[in-house]
């Protein structure tokens, strides 16, 4: 609050009372659960959206599609996303509006990103 960072700043965790937490203490802030891959993350999606934040979602990057991101575009749902490390992903991921990735090939992302 001090530094005015609530438009650079969210939090993530794969464990939810953390970010339960954070939003009594912070609730301007976005909150995501780190969603697991295939079925589980999609429970968890379903349930972080509900109890965590209806502002945020971070999902495995092989559980989006094009037509998942829309839907949450409609909800104004930020949408960031892990650990994508290769050049195709990223590029098909920014053309579908991503918020976020999250990856272990930071120079690989930024190359990316500068040919798009």
């Amino acid at each position: 609050r001090e530094y005015k960072l609530r438009e650079r700043v969210f939090l993530t965790s794969f464990n939810p009372y953390p970010l339960l937490a954070a939003r009594r203490l912070f609730p301007e802030l976005d909150c995501g659960l780190i969603a697991f891959k295939g079925g589980k993350g999609s429970l968890q999606r379903s349930l972080a959206g509900r109890l965590i934040s209806r502002r945020m979602i971070v999902p495995f990057h092989s559980d989006l599609t094009e037509k998942y991101m829309r839907s949450q575009k409609r909800k104004n749902r930020k949408v960031v996303t892990w650990t994508v490390n290769t050049g195709e992903r990223i590029r098909s991921l920014v053309e579908w509006r991503i918020d976020g990735i999250i990856t272990d090939k930071p120079d690989l992302a930024v190359n990316e990103l500068r040919t798009i």
